[in-house]
């Protein structure tokens, strides 16, 4: 699912913000596969029209605090985010 999907970009921030929630909780993780691709756990973006690599994009652009901490803690660079942006698995 590409990332210019029918989704605006205030349903996007909304999606962010959900996504830090869920992190802060441990709800939801970063994970890598042993393949790199990046994808994200316990959190659900295909209900939402988004892919993982997509929303977590957009919360690298947005500055969320509790994204890039998670997206540290999972030993991704932003160069690999950006690499991965089209090699996710969900």
């Amino acid at each position: 699912m590409p990332c210019d999907s029918k989704v605006t970009v205030q349903e996007k921030s909304l999606v962010v913000e959900d996504l830090a929630a869920d992190l802060q909780t441990g709800k939801a993780k970063i994970v890598v596969g042993v393949d790199g691709a990046i994808s994200l756990e316990g959190f659900d973006s295909e209900s939402r029209d988004m892919s993982d690599m997509c929303v977590l994009a957009h919360a690298a652009l947005e500055g969320s605090w509790e994204v890039r901490q998670a997206i540290m803690a999972a030993g991704i660079s932003e160069r690999d985010l950006i690499a991965a942006h089209s090699h996710s698995h969900r």
